[in-house]
This record gives C-alpha cells, sequence and structure tokens, in this order.
C-alpha cells in the first residue's frame, strides 16, 4: 500500500484517541500500515447456503447470509517524535497505547461504551466506518530488541461482528410533526445503501399509525409493493413513557420507551416486519397520530447508511 493510493484510514480507539494510519496523514501518531500487511477491508464476507435433491443434478440457492467480517493488520509502530523522551521509551509506550485502544473492550465503566473503530475516506463514497475489536493479542516478533530499535511491527486479528461499513444516519433524518392532538400526512425515507435499512422510530406520546410496507422493483426504482404494500401498523406510546422507539434493528427492543423500558407487551405482536431495500429512492409513506398531548407529537426516523463495501456500491447506473 503506498500512503497515497486514493485512501485514508484512521483508528479510533475506545479512549477516543486517534491514529492516522494511511493516507497522506499516515504515520503522525508514530503508527501507519505495513505494505502488504492488510486483508479482509474491502467486501463483507457472505456464506451462501444450497440444497440437493437426492437424485442431483446440481443445487438450487436456498440463501446467503453475511457473517462476521475478520481482517489481519499489520502495523508499522516507530519512537521517534520526541525531544526529551528516549525512543526506545516512546516505542514501548506508543505500542503499548496503540494495543490498548485499539484491542482492548469497551470500558464498561464509561457511559458511552465506545468500540474502536476504523474509518476509511475516499473522493469517492466520503467517510465510513467499522465498529471493531480484538480477538487475540497482537503478534510481535520480539526475536530482536524492539525497545533498543525503538520499532515495533504488531500484527493485529480484528473482528467486525456487524460486517457492513456506516456513512452515518440519512440526514436531514427523515421526520413527521404536527402542532395539535391528531395529525396526519406523509415521511420521506430513503436508503441510499447497498444493504437492507433495518430503520428505528423515535415517537412522542400518542396513538400512531404508521406504514410498514412490503416492497417491489428494480435497484434504484423500487416502491411498496408486493402482498403486503398498504400495510400499517398502530403503535400506541403512554404518556408515562415519555416516547417511544419502535425499530427493526435485531440488536433492539422492537418497541422501547424513551428511558429503555421494554413495551413489548402494549403492541400484541404488531411490530416492523419489512426492511427499507438497498437504494430505495426518496419515498412518501404516509403517518398519521391521534390522541397525543396538547402541543403536538413528532416522529423521527433513524436509518443507517450501511454499505459492504469501504467505497462504492452507490446505486447502479447504466454504464456506456
Amino acid at each position: 500500500m503506498s500512503p497515497h493510493d486514493g485512501f485514508e484510514v484512521a483508528i479510533f480507539g475506545i479512549e477516543a484517541s486517534r491514529w492516522d494510519v494511511h493516507g497522506a496523514l499516515a504515520g503522525r501518531q508514530g503508527v501507519w500500515i505495513g505494505e502488504g500487511q492488510l486483508s479482509g477491508i474491502l467486501d463483507a464476507p457472505y456464506e451462501s447456503s444450497w440444497s440437493q435433491t437426492a437424485r442431483g443434478g446440481g443445487a438450487t440457492h436456498v440463501r446467503d447470509r453475511y457473517i462476521p467480517r475478520d481482517m489481519t493488520v499489520g502495523f508499522h509502530v516507530n519512537g521517534t517524535g520526541s525531544a526529551v523522551v528516549a525512543p526506545e521509551t516512546v516505542a514501548g509506550e506508543r505500542e503499548a497505547a496503540f494495543a490498548r485502544a485499539l484491542t482492548s473492550p469497551p470500558y464498561r465503566w464509561s457511559p458511552t461504551r465506545r468500540t474502536a473503530r476504523m474509518r476509511v475516506t475516499t473522493v469517492l463514497s466520503g467517510a465510513r466506518e467499522l465498529a471493531i475489536r480484538g480477538t487475540e493479542v497482537p503478534d510481535i516478533d520480539i526475536g530482536s530488541d524492539v525497545l533498543m530499535d525503538s520499532y515495533v511491527n504488531p500484527l493485529y486479528s480484528l473482528r467486525a461482528g456487524i460486517p457492513f461499513w456506516s456513512s452515518g444516519l440519512v440526514d436531514p433524518r427523515p421526520a413527521f410533526e404536527t402542532t395539535s392532538t391528531t395529525g396526519s400526512g406523509t415521511v420521506e425515507v430513503r436508503n441510499p445503501g447497498d444493504v437492507p435499512a433495518r430503520y428505528s422510530i423515535v415517537l412522542t406520546p400518542g396513538d400512531w399509525t404508521i406504514s410498514d410496507p412490503s416492497w417491489s422493483g428494480e435497484a434504484g426504482q423500487v416502491a411498496p409493493g408486493g402482498p403486503h404494500a398498504d400495510r400499517t401498523i398502530d403503535v400506541h406510546v403512554p404518556v408515562a413513557a415519555g416516547g417511544a422507539i419502535v425499530s427493526r434493528d435485531p440488536r433492539r427492543i422492537p418497541i422501547a420507551s424513551a428511558s429503555g423500558e421494554n413495551l413489548v407487551s402494549i403492541q400484541q405482536g404488531r411490530f416492523l416486519v419489512y426492511d427499507l431495500p438497498p437504494w430505495t429512492p426518496p419515498t412518501e409513506l404516509s403517518i398519521s397520530v391521534r390522541n397525543a398531548p396538547a402541543g403536538g407529537a413528532r416522529a423521527e426516523y433513524l436509518i443507517e447508511k450501511l454499505w459492504t463495501r469501504a467505497w462504492g456500491m452507490e446505486a447502479p447506473e447504466v454504464l456506456p
């Protein structure tokens, strides 16, 4: 890898440290990616399942399933950059600090519980991030005196449990708002990413009716369609709950109060069941509320833009 091959890589540690490891700023903190020591950064890995009949004759595709992303990354760590501390001391402390930032579990006493992240920035697609965690202690060759040499080349095994790169939430966040106790209208949703969006909706108190359609169409032209194109769900958000979050994200409770209390029982099995397909263009979905408190109500959609690659994969176009 050349430091000027079109993309920049930065590592953000669990304690909010930043390490520029590739690109124009590579080595600014004394750490950079070793040439030929990076694998697993591009495509999100998946497994294909196939079925075969007893009589043979080939196989039939059943499904594809994305699996955790495993990466192997080697870094150069040197001891330069200090006029008052011996290089061997800098190298030792710097390597230890980098290991702590990159491979330690989130500090469980911290209210933010940050995980380590890798950010790739390109002119083509901007910045995309991946939450990462070490799966093993770094492999360090100590056949020589790494402190006296003031240089270390640790090799890290990293895993992203969610293998998709994130470029943040759709911004501005799609929202519906009314100043009265009842109201109806539409909200414009979209998913520019190439991964189905399992979105969440933040609701203020009231009795809501939310669209949750099935979808149909070609990539970049998909629209509500198919067997449940008009599907909606009713969501009761008690005033005492202070608000609620309804979510398709399997890592979240399907509906929880603003403080995180489980509200699943009040929904009686009515939940969001459809993701936003990859490359969903701006689409208006109906939404309404009644029995809201004085002052009105608001619904805000949290749609994360997820990608199978660190760059590219925007909506397909017809190439000449």
